[in-house]
């Protein structure tokens, strides 16, 4: 099974903080309040998108109710959603250069 995202792979200055079932994406000193907000509100989109519902401005929990297959199921959308918002990022931030 798969129960983590790798950040790191996606070259994605940020990291998944928490403790349990309570989490929340801490965003690295490289992306602006502007930046930031924008990222959070693509990656929700993108993960309702795939069926997973959060909201990425606040934290998320993990139920004992969620399965395991659940949980990979969020966290393979998890990582395709991050790969589509931050593409978003990139080629805006290339159009202001």
């Amino acid at each position: 099974t798969r129960r983590s995202s790798d950040l790191q792979s996606h070259d994605f200055d940020a990291k998944v903080v928490g403790s349990g079932p309570l989490a929340a994406l801490q965003l690295g000193p490289t992306y602006s309040h502007v930046q930031g907000r924008d990222l959070r509100r693509r990656l929700t989109a993108e993960l309702l998108r795939r069926g997973v519902l959060v909201q990425m401005e606040t934290r998320w929990y993990v139920s004992l109710v969620h399965t395991g297959t659940m949980i990979d199921n969020a966290v393979c959308a998890f990582d395709e959603s991050l790969e589509v918002a931050i593409g978003g990022c990139d080629s805006k931030e290339r159009s202001r250069s």
